[in-house]
C-alpha cells in the first residue's frame, strides 16, 4: 500500500490545514517508510544464527570478538523489532533480508 503523501508534507499540512485527514494518512506514510537495512555484519550475523550457531561460533567463524556479535545480534533484534534472536530470524526470513 502506497501512501499518498509523505511524512513531511503531512506534518506541513498538519500545522496548515486543520480540517484534512491527516491522522490517517500520516499513519499510512508512517506505516509504509521503509526501514533502514540490516548492516552487512547484522546480515552475517544473523544468517550464522539462521544456521543454528551459537555467538561464539559465528564470531570464531568471521574471526571477531564475541562482543562483537553479541552487539551486531542485539542490533539487527532493535531494528526488525524481535523479542529475541529466534524471532530476528524468522523476521530477516519473512522480509527477504537473508535467505
Amino acid at each position: 500500500m502506497e501512501a499518498p503523501y509523505d511524512a513531511d508534507e503531512l506534518l506541513r499540512r498538519m500545522r496548515t490545514d486543520q480540517d484534512h485527514p491527516w491522522p490517517l494518512h500520516l499513519m499510512a506514510a508512517i506505516v509504509t517508510r521503509k526501514e533502514h537495512p540490516l548492516s552487512p555484519a547484522e546480515t552475517r550475523a544473523i544468517e550464522g544464527a539462521s544456521r543454528g550457531l551459537e555467538a561464539q561460533m559465528i564470531a570464531d567463524a568471521y574471526c571477531v570478538e564475541l562482543s562483537t556479535v553479541k552487539t551486531q545480534l542485539k542490533a539487527a533484534r532493535l531494528k526488525l523489532r524481535a523479542k529475541n534472536t529466534t524471532h530476528a530470524v524468522a523476521e530477516a526470513l519473512r522480509r527477504g533480508l537473508i535467505q
